[in-house]
């Protein structure tokens, strides 16, 4: 016995005086004793119409019920609420790669900004004397651009013998990244280094005892700073 859905297609009176019209569902069951079978009507199963019979030729069969346990309604809540949280996760970690993704496309724009314009500025570059060192103590060696790059991201594969030139060119990218790439693109030189104050001021008061120059130490100090400030000027010029 099969439980299914049916719609009245032609108009019928059933015992008891009640009519059901043409386009009315209900839920109705049926014995069948055969696929060939078109004389067994149906029987409803609706409310207070349950139990009327309708012949086979007044209705159709619109779709089979399906019904389930209390067991098998549970199952399927389960994997429907399993099937959302992995659609949840997978959302979320394709979040967080996108975000990943749009990070590093923009750390690659960057640095080739940053080469683009060190190459077209073509400008010989000042770096501190111990950057000067390890740059040339790669080149001594043998080692090309790509390959000081490459440990510089990567410092485990470098040699252990390396490893403190890297580093030292690691702590100076840091903040001066611009400097070491253009540095390492269009050519170096070591960066002129101030004078200490001692230096500058032993150095004026030898040179006002050859010219008999008396002044006051006040004067000194404010010679010393002028000075000590003209250098600095000289030094961010050439930077």
């Amino acid at each position: 016995m099969n439980t299914v859905q049916i719609k009245i297609v032609a108009n019928y009176k059933a015992k008891g005086g009640v009519w059901f019209h043409a386009g009315e569902k209900y839920n109705a069951r049926r014995l069948t004793i055969g696929v060939l079978d078109l004389t067994t009507p149906f029987q409803l199963i609706d409310g207070n119409r349950s139990g009327h019979e309708i012949p086979y030729k007044n209705a159709i069969v619109l779709k089979e019920v399906k019904t389930y346990s209390q067991k098998q309604y549970d199952e399927i809540l389960a994997q429907r609420d399993e099937a959302l949280g992995q659609r949840d996760r997978a959302l979320s970690d394709l979040t967080k790669h996108g975000q990943t993704i749009v990070e590093l496309h923009n750390d690659k724009l960057a640095l080739l900004n940053t080469v683009e314009r060190a190459v077209t500025h073509n400008e010989i570059q000042t770096l501190p004397r111990e950057v000067v060192q390890a740059l040339e103590s790669f080149k001594r060696n043998g080692d090309d651009l790509d390959t000081v790059m490459r440990w510089m991201i990567s410092p485990y594969q470098c040699d252990d013998i390396w490893r403190d030139e890297i580093n030292t060119l690691r702590r100076f990218s840091i903040e001066n990244g611009r400097k070491l790439i253009n540095g390492m693109i269009n050519g170096y030189v070591v960066e002129p280094q101030l004078e200490d104050p001692s230096g500058i001021a032993e150095t004026v008061l030898e040179w006002w005892k050859e010219h008999d120059i008396d002044a006051k130490e006040s004067d000194l100090e404010k010679l010393v700073d002028r000075l000590r400030g003209r250098i600095a000027e000289r030094h961010t010029t050439v930077q």
